[in-house]
């Protein structure tokens, strides 16, 4: 459906296309002979000042929460997987070409107002977290960046990426598993590391812990490992 474009009728007349650089655009007629443009194009993840502001943004009208950069690159920016992706000959050249962290811009006639979060995983495409400018709430951003996601598993399983089948969810809004403090104690991290040894402590004492963003990233990636494969690694913040 989306290779080959949709439409639908709210209050006004909405036109996707697909060109063949892999940036999809969408126009919305305002009056006779006028039409505004809307991009998606994806890159990887990285700190920006327009990016923040409109996290920030974002944060405090959405869910009265405060932010800060530092924050923002910890849980949104900062991506350990650079492994390079194999595709087949002739595959688009606007795919992700290394498994990692990924930001999906949204721009309308330019300006930002959605990024998708996603990491490039081997055999899924998973959704980390999407914020958007709220004067644009009313029209389901976050239906549309779902659509997107479906989208990029398709086209790089058909760049003929091994396993490439499923789009992970965002455990965004959903309620995580709940981990007892003697479980917590049992999830280590790396504290210091020494030239004859690596020290670790209880990720529950780390000063990434009492950060409340840093600690939403951890939970989420121990949710998505498994309770019992957290307790069988060291994390590395």
């Amino acid at each position: 459906m989306i290779d080959r474009g949709w439409r639908r009728s709210v209050w006004q007349t909405y036109s996707l296309q697909t060109r063949h650089d892999g940036i999809q655009s969408l126009k919305k007629p305002e009056k006779a002979g006028q039409s505004v443009r809307a991009e998606t194009t994806i890159e990887p993840s990285s700190f920006t000042e327009e990016k923040y502001a409109l996290f920030r943004k974002y944060q405090m009208n959405i869910h009265n929460d405060s932010s800060t950069p530092s924050g923002f690159e910890r849980f949104l920016v900062e991506s350990p997987l650079l492994e390079p992706i194999i595709y087949a000959p002739g595959a688009p050249s606007h795919l992700p070409r290394s498994y990692g962290s990924y930001h999906q811009l949204y721009r309308l006639d330019g300006k930002l107002i959605a990024v998708g979060v996603i990491d490039i995983l081997p055999h899924c495409v998973s959704s980390v977290y999407f914020f958007y400018d709220d004067t644009w709430e009313e029209f389901s951003l976050g239906k549309l960046s779902a659509l997107r996601e479906i989208s990029l598993v398709c086209e790089m399983r058909n760049a003929s990426v091994p396993g490439m089948d499923f789009l992970d969810p965002s455990y965004d809004g959903q309620e995580m598993t709940t981990i007892s403090q003697p479980d917590l104690d049992e999830i280590l991290m790396v504290s210091r590391v020494t030239e004859r040894q690596i020290l670790t402590q209880p990720i529950a004492t780390s000063l990434y812990w009492d950060d409340k963003e840093s600690r939403e990233s951890i939970m989420t990636y121990i949710d998505g490992m498994g309770l019992d494969t957290a307790k069988e690694v060291v994390i590395v913040l």
